[in-house]
């Protein structure tokens, strides 16, 4: 069996500040990384001020790399703001200097869409690579607080623009994909 080059792109995923954070998907990651070479790219901010410049964290075990790269975001308003274009500015980077050193990859799986599934789209146009999307995030529905009718248009934009250039999508609960379907766009879910 040949082993794929299957680069992952995700919000959620265990870091410095959040060891937690996602430490489901680091799972999956490695469980996956038996069969296949997963590198998984996460970007992480970095609001206590301690991170001046960013600070890139690769850890390669077996068929798995896990690439963190730190950066710094203010909280103030224009804090927020400018750390988006930095974020979207340090992702892209990211991913071109993957493609330099490790070619384009097989497959692109996107875990939660929003943001991640962003540079998953700005990806597959630039390198015709297709993605995947897996969602986690249970805000598809009416009974949570910060649901996803809640959230602002540009979210909604976004995260409706992902889905529509998924090759498939994959939902961890049945409760979720119609969530997904009804909320976002109907895809089937595999």
């Amino acid at each position: 069996m040949t082993r794929k080059k299957n680069l992952w792109l995700c919000n959620w995923y265990p870091n410095k500040p959040e060891p937690f954070n996602g430490d489901f998907i680091q799972r999956h990651a490695r469980a996956a990384a038996l069969y296949n070479d997963i590198h998984v790219i996460h970007l992480a901010a970095d609001t206590t001020g301690e991170t001046k410049e960013k600070v890139v964290s690769i850890r390669t075990a077996g068929g798995l790399t896990e690439q963190i790269i730190y950066y710094r975001k203010q909280t103030s308003a224009w804090g927020r703001f400018r750390a988006h274009y930095r974020w979207l500015f340090l992702y892209r980077q990211a991913l071109r200097n993957y493609v330099v050193i490790n070619g384009k990859p097989s497959l692109v799986h996107v875990q939660v869409p929003v943001k991640a599934g962003i540079m998953a789209v700005w990806f597959k146009r630039r390198y015709k690579v297709p993605f995947v999307v897996t969602e986690h995030w249970g805000i598809y529905n009416d009974v949570v607080d910060d649901n996803y009718a809640n959230r602002s248009r540009f979210f909604k934009r976004f995260t409706r623009q992902v889905f529509e250039e998924v090759s498939d999508f994959i939902s961890v609960s049945k409760y979720l994909a119609e969530g997904v379907n009804r909320f976002v766009q109907k895809k089937t879910t595999g």
